[in-house]
């Protein structure tokens, strides 16, 4: 082939075959990763794609001439003749024709934009031009079929007319007998170099390529043998699980990335007609607008599902289908997504992943060193910990800066516009014309945790990074308002300012690097319309994307253009009553042949800035084989966080429920129902953390009923207009929350009222900082008494000790200690304080997780059944059982609360308060319907009860009556408590967003004072 790319296109791939054959006889080269062939098999009405990784496989002795020839032909038929197995060969092939067509394509493409950039006359003039250059890129794939053919000495097919699309009805080919096999990620070519591993890191990639040649039987193999794929096709994926296993998780994430993939165009029948082109990254059909009445209505009398098979990994592909569609990968799904729709309520769209569904972060963060802070750059502005970006000084200008005459020398120009425009900012900021003189280049930072965050990938220019490295910058002197001082010369004043992040940049430059190139977020993965949409992998990372989402009949992505809007259905189907789809998400693990199958990959779900929703009426249940972790350790009250809720929920009349195998961390983020719906939360094997609080009002979409119809809508108004927040208030708050809205954002169907809660943690505990658990009534409504039910530990057998025991020199009678079994010796349960045991509770006054309530197990204290809230519960009925409980407890109906061991909080309780269980009570009960203690339980010395009820009661309380007097002694009582809770949460304010504070206080005042103070009377 005389054609100058295919000839290095050739010399490239005889680097590539040199590099396998001197990896393996113990040279340093690595080969680069094979080329992706894409197969599209059409089937029936249904569209089936499978992309298989070629393989080289190891050639015998052969002298470089036997393969160096200027004819492709012959180049091809050495190949052949030194034994490279047929999927290879047709790889090597393919992958060469591909990129010398590519390359037309792209001129091709180029002349295209260019004319249509150019104005209309000069396009009418070029008509015959555009059209000839359009002919020319239809028929490409079609020639470069036919050179692939012939080069392999195939058959060629004859070309399809220029206009021709994929068959709606094609005959079904035969599938390839040949099986696909893939070559082991250490020997794909990534640039080590770029992802900066370390000596050790380096030795285990050598160490699993050494393994695999081991596992195949040395280089010298008969590639026709079929005990010799055997041995590769067993071999391939334990050496990929070897590299998971040494390289941990994100590291072995970011090797994956650093592989990316070869673009590939998949052209497949839908049933349609239509063909799927590579646009930009997407995959997407000919049409303008995908989801437009006219490419729906012709799906709505086909059932077939669009089929996409890929037996390796996909990467950075979004997926634009109109109908159903089910996906296959058997490797990893990276930075890719899906926009489809659901046209009939038995669809299933579905995706499901061997590995893992990962996505990259927007953020990436690393600690500071133990003991550093970051402070301000301007001490009289304390609280503003990043002036440091405002204020800094480029270097190379300190020597013009201090010549700089401010009075004379700035022209026309503001200060900080010439400061900016000159150079003189180290971080200037680009908004000229504004007073703003530098600005934070993404930077946030946590001063609770000690962790610097960035948003993005690195994009600091190697002077900035030194200079935070290096920890001491020049700032300008500024006063109280952030504006720099002159001296009495005109001269600007500088300062000297150690800056605390340092020892973060170079790790946190690193992370960065794999972090997300964009600020705003990926489609991520979504279906319209009815039916079910389910999501399978080992273990999904949401990233920077909207996450997955079931958008029924109204909006995903919500972009300007109100692009994938899926109103249009409600005109073109007669399931618009029936809602949005189901959503079922799974992450299951991985299993590792490597490891004789002992060792389970955790199927962890991570959202930082994600969600899992359903705004029109489907269930979302989740179920997790490692653990869940939603949101961040700590509160991201920025710029790029206020575009949408976070979290899993639904915002139509529809349930949640969560269930995770390991711990369930909620952090700043949700688990909640913004429409009537259940929230049932369950960790089998950990423990629920129902997070550490945000203080924000939400931006929570839903369908929702109008005179013309289901609308897609924001629900609720953010405003600073006290009265339309009162009118029509938004959600709030974190954590666990079942929450119901007043009319104007009802939905369809709904049940009237907030849902139950359920929170379980059967061999574990419930915690939380300052996430609350909630259930409000926005409507006023809770005819149908729901309730929160609490249970921890409730699968651990407690009993007493079965015969007398002693323990530090104390004796305990037989029944008068509570612990469990141990490999049959009884092991007695106790606090864990500040790394001391004690049988009774060594602090009554500590009431977080400083102190936790447990036992031992083979010499290791393990907490059981703690329930330790450090936000209240609000809600309208509870029920809870624990063995310890901490905690503030607010309901307007009954608060039954079981405790083996102890209860210590405050209990605010419209109806009655019921303790039982056989644990004692102490703190402050307040129990409008009464207050009563049974099942063994007792009142601790110190304990106030506040009742004109109290039964069981051993011992002198504080006890209401009935006269005035009682009854004002009750309300200051409750006043006390109700201050308590106040400040539970307005200590979640983190003062950052005023709009948001302002917007939800008077409505969560208005719903304690309602609870406390204007409960129903006493019956008499």
């Amino acid at each position: 082939m005389k054609n100058a790319l295919l000839k290095i296109s050739i010399l490239f791939n005889l680097g590539l075959l040199a590099g396998l054959i001197c990896l393996v006889v113990g040279r340093k080269n690595v080969p680069a990763p094979p080329m992706a062939v894409v197969e599209t098999k059409p089937l029936g009405n249904e569209a089936v794609a499978r992309v298989i990784t070629a393989v080289p496989t190891e050639p015998k002795p052969f002298c470089w001439s036997q393969l160096d020839s200027p004819d492709y032909h012959v180049y091809v038929k050495n190949l052949r003749n030194i034994g490279c197995p047929e999927p290879t060969l047709r790889a090597i092939v393919t992958a060469d024709v591909h990129a010398a067509y590519q390359n037309r394509s792209e001129i091709l493409a180029k002349q295209l934009a260019k004319l249509a950039g150019s104005s209309w006359s000069a396009r009418l003039a070029a008509s015959n031009s555009e059209t000839a250059l359009r002919a020319e890129l239809q028929q490409l794939p079609s020639l470069e079929a036919g050179k692939i053919a012939d080069l392999l000495g195939l058959p060629i097919a004859p070309p399809p007319a220029a206009a021709a699309v994929v068959s709606a009805n094609p005959a079904p080919e035969p599938e390839s007998s040949v099986a696909p096999v893939a070559l082991p990620m250490v020997f794909q070519g990534v640039d080590l170099t770029a992802m900066n591993l370390d000596s050790n890191q380096i030795q285990v990639i050598n160490d699993v390529r050494q393994s695999f040649m081991n596992d195949i039987g040395g280089p010298d193999q008969n590639p026709n043998d079929p005990a010799y794929l055997a041995r590769w096709q067993q071999a391939q994926p334990q050496a990929d699980a070897l590299l998971r296993d040494y390289l941990g998780t994100t590291v072995f994430q970011n090797y994956q990335v650093e592989l990316g993939s070869a673009s590939a165009a998949l052209s497949s029948a839908d049933g349609n007609s239509y063909q799927w082109l590579p646009d930009g990254g997407a995959f997407t059909t000919i049409e303008d607008d995908v989801f437009n009445p006219f490419s729906l209505t012709a799906n709505l009398n086909n059932h077939n599902p669009v089929i996409i098979s890929v037996d390796g990994s996909i990467y950075d592909v979004n997926l634009y289908t109109t109908k159903a569609t089910q996906i296959t990968v058997q490797g990893d799904m990276i930075n890719s997504g899906l926009m489809g729709v659901n046209l009939h309520s038995s669809d299933v769209t579905r995706i499901t992943v061997t590995g893992e569904i990962y996505n990259s972060p927007l953020y990436s963060f690393a600690k500071l060193n133990p003991g550093s802070v970051i402070t301000s750059a301007n001490p009289l502005q304390p609280a503003t910990w990043d002036s440091v970006f405002n204020l800094a000084v480029n270097p190379t200008m300190l020597a013009s800066l201090a010549s700089l005459d401010v009075k004379t020398d700035l022209g026309t120009l503001t200060l900080a516009d010439y400061l900016k425009q000159n150079g003189y900012l180290l971080f200037p900021s680009p908004n000229i014309g504004a007073s703003q003189f530098g600005s934070n280049p993404g930077f946030i930072y946590d001063s609770v945790t000690g962790q610097l965050g960035y948003a993005g990938k690195w994009g600091l220019t190697d002077s900035q990074t030194a200079a935070l490295a290096g920890g001491k910058l020049t700032v300008l002197v500024a006063d109280s308002h952030g504006n720099p001082m002159v001296d009495a010369n005109g001269h600007l004043e500088t300062t000297t300012y150690t800056f605390g992040g340092a020892s973060a940049i170079t790790t946190l430059e690193t992370e960065a690097q794999h972090a997300s190139s964009s600020l705003t977020s990926d489609i991520g993965y979504q279906v319209g319309g009815p039916g079910q949409f389910t999501l399978q992998a080992a273990a999904i990372n949401l990233g920077n994307t909207d996450g997955i989402g079931s958008d029924g009949f109204g909006y995903a992505g919500l972009d300007s253009n109100g692009k994938f809007n899926f109103a249009s259905l409600q005109t073109l189907l007669p399931t618009a009553a029936e809602g949005g789809a189901a959503i079922t998400v799974t992450t299951s693990g991985i299993q590792d042949a490597a490891m004789n199958n002992d060792n389970l990959h955790a199927g962890d779900l991570i959202m930082d800035k994600s969600a899992i929703y359903s705004r029109d009426g489907g269930n979302v249940t989740i179920n997790s084989g490692g653990e869940i972790d939603l949101g961040t350790s700590f509160s991201i009250n920025d710029a790029l966080s206020i575009s949408d809720c976070y979290g899993i929920y639904t915002s139509g009349h529809s349930d949640v429920h969560v269930t995770a195998y390991g711990d369930i961390n909620i952090w700043t983020s949700r688990i909640a129902t913004f429409n009537g719906g259940d929230v049932t939360v369950t960790s089998t094997h950990g423990n629920v953390n129902v997070g550490t609080g945000n203080n924000i009002a939400l931006t929570v979409f839903g369908v929702i009923a109008s005179d013309n119809g289901p609308v897609s809508s924001a629900l609720g108004v953010l405003s600073n207009d006290q009265a339309a927040m009162a009118a029509d208030p938004a959600f709030y708050g974190s954590g666990i929350l079942a929450e119901y809205p007043i009319a104007l954002n009802q939905s369809p169907g709904g049940k009237g009222q907030p849902g139950n809660i359920t929170i379980s943690a059967p061999e574990g505990n419930i915690y939380s900082g300052l996430g609350g658990i909630s259930q409000f009534a926005l409507n006023q409504s809770v005819a149908g008494n729901p309730l929160v039910t609490l249970t921890a530990a409730s699968d651990i057998n407690y009993i007493k000790n079965p015969s007398d025991l002693t323990l530090n020199g104390v004796s305990y009678p037989a029944g008068t200690l509570t612990g469990v079994m141990v490999n049959g010796i009884f092991q007695p349960c106790g606090y864990m304080l500040n790394g001391n045991f004690s049988i009774t509770d060594p602090d009554p006054t500590v009431k977080d997780q400083t102190k936790l309530y447990g036992f031992f197990v083979n010499n290791a204290f393990q907490p059981e059944g703690n329930i330790i809230l450090g936000g209240a519960v609000v809600c309208v009925n509870l029920n809870l059982t624990a063995p310890y409980t901490s905690g503030i407890f607010v309901t307007q109906g009954n608060a039954d609360i079981n405790t083996a061991q102890q209860f210590v909080g405050t209990v605010l309780s419209g109806g009655a308060a019921n303790f039982s269980g056989g644990g004692s009570v102490s703190g402050t009960i307040v129990g409008i319907g009464g207050i009563s203690v049974s099942g063994g339980s007792s009142v601790a010395a110190g304990a106030n009860l506040f009742s004109a009820n109290v039964s069981g009661v051993q011992g002198v309380q504080n006890t209401l009556g009935t006269s005035a007097t009682a009854t004002a002694a009750s309300q200051n009582a409750a006043g006390t408590s109700s201050s308590d809770t106040k400040q539970q949460f307005a200590s979640m304010d983190t003062g950052t967003d005023d709009q948001n504070k302002t917007k939800l206080k008077p409505a969560l005042s208005r719903h304690i004072k309602r609870v406390t103070v204007l409960l129903p009377p006493r019956a008499s």
